[in-house]
């Protein structure tokens, strides 16, 4: 959903959308649904439909099982997609590398960390 939100941005459709998924918490109950026919819809869906340019996957403390997934899904995605995607595991170095620490809720921040935040997460989601 919210990628179909974004798609009406039209900064995300001209600049382009680069992302972190932060997997925390996520169990197998939620990939349930990838079987082989959802994986080919939905990529098919989110290569060709969104009127987004992707720049960049970012994933965080990834489970085990998401390369089982991703041996379901790969058939279905680009190559270019594919090139796009890094996993970091459980380190947050890479993905401040990549963006800047500034650009974090202070959760995601270490503790001697004294620059400028996004603030706090729940302020971020209007909580």
């Amino acid at each position: 959903m919210i990628l179909e939100w974004l798609a009406f941005d039209e900064k995300a459709q001209v600049n382009g959308l680069v992302t972190m998924n932060d997997y925390s918490g996520v169990t197998m109950d939620l990939f349930k649904a990838f079987n082989r026919e959802y994986s080919k819809k939905s990529m098919a869906f989110f290569q060709n439909c969104l009127p987004i340019r992707f720049k960049g996957f970012h994933l965080y403390k990834e489970p085990a099982f998401l390369d089982g997934i991703m041996a379901i899904m790969k058939p279905f995605m680009k190559k270019k997609i594919i090139d796009r995607m890094r996993l970091h595991g459980k380190s947050m170095v890479g993905i401040y590398k990549e963006f800047g620490m500034h650009v974090f809720p202070g959760e995601y921040l270490t503790d001697d960390y004294e620059g400028p935040t996004a603030g706090s997460v729940d302020k971020i989601i209007g909580k």
